[in-house]
């Protein structure tokens, strides 16, 4: 499965967010003692933060390996393995190039590699504010985008005026990120529900998940620790991490062969009858 993370502009959180929703993917494989892995790849060259956050060394795997094999035709199952980095048990990362371009061609065999490799790829885009049409081979092939935006207008009206997702809007989801109900003044005017009518007029039909504003998730992404409000047992109850689960839950709800590592409140697992039941109605 495909899961592309992108933003109107830079700035809005995509790449925390792209991140943590790999954390999570990996942290349900943990739970349930599967082997599966999530790779997270990071193809936006204008702002490498995935290799800032990620790596503990100067020596990372990455796109220039790949594109380099690619070119050279050398690249198979094997050598792909060789251009990624692992950070834990379930989850790797790519990180972005320095030097080779990732052409249409390069793009399609990337996927192609990832999703042979890895039960999930999370791809950190490059933002609509850079050079969207890099992003085009990731946006057709992925099952679900996930547009990171915030509640200032501004950068909402130029997602509008842009009009960079409508084309995909069937497979976009939204994450207002950093999410802030109420001020010191009252309600925050421009919110979650204002913008959900927004984006209904533009005939995006699809979800708008909130994550709130927590200082924890900047304290950790600043010094290195960015893992650790995800993978972390003690920060489970932490709404930012409530909230994620729920974005992970829908993007798993979207894939039938890893539908079953959705629980319900409980704990639970969904018993085989309720669980085929749920995928027979969502895909009627």
């Amino acid at each position: 499965m495909l899961i592309t993370v992108t933003a109107p502009k830079k700035g809005l959180g995509q790449t925390t967010t792209a991140i943590n929703i790999a954390a999570m993917i990996a942290k349900y494989f943990k739970s349930e003692g599967k082997e599966d892995k999530v790779i997270l790849l990071d193809i936006n060259k204008y702002c490498k933060d995935i290799e800032y956050y990620l790596c503990d060394t100067a020596a990372t795997r990455g796109l220039d390996d790949f594109c380099s094999l690619y070119k050279s035709k050398l690249i198979n199952y094997e050598s792909f393995q060789t251009c990624v980095k692992s950070i834990n048990t379930h989850m790797d990362i790519m990180a972005t190039n320095d030097y080779f371009e990732l052409d249409k061609d390069a793009a399609e065999a990337l996927i192609e590699y990832s999703s042979m490799a890895y039960s999930f790829t999370v791809l950190d885009a490059i933002g609509a504010s850079n050079v969207p049409s890099m992003a085009e081979p990731f946006y057709e092939k992925s099952d679900i985008i996930v547009v990171v935006i915030n509640q200032i207008k501004s950068v909402m009206h130029l997602m509008y005026e842009r009009d960079t997702y409508r084309k995909y809007k069937e497979k976009v989801i939204f994450v207002l990120n950093k999410n802030i109900d109420v001020t010191e003044t009252g309600t925050m005017e421009y919110n979650i529900k204002t913008i959900k009518k927004e984006l209904q007029t533009l005939e995006y039909k699809n979800q708008v998940f909130p994550l709130d504003f927590d200082v924890e998730v900047i304290n950790g992404s600043n010094f290195g620790s960015i893992l650790g409000l995800v993978m972390g047992e003690i920060k489970e109850k932490r709404q930012y991490t409530i909230q994620l689960k729920e974005i992970v839950k829908y993007i798993l709800s979207n894939d039938t062969v890893h539908y079953a590592l959705i629980k319900d409140e409980d704990g639970k697992k969904d018993n085989a009858s309720d669980l085929i039941s749920k995928i027979f109605h969502k895909n009627k």
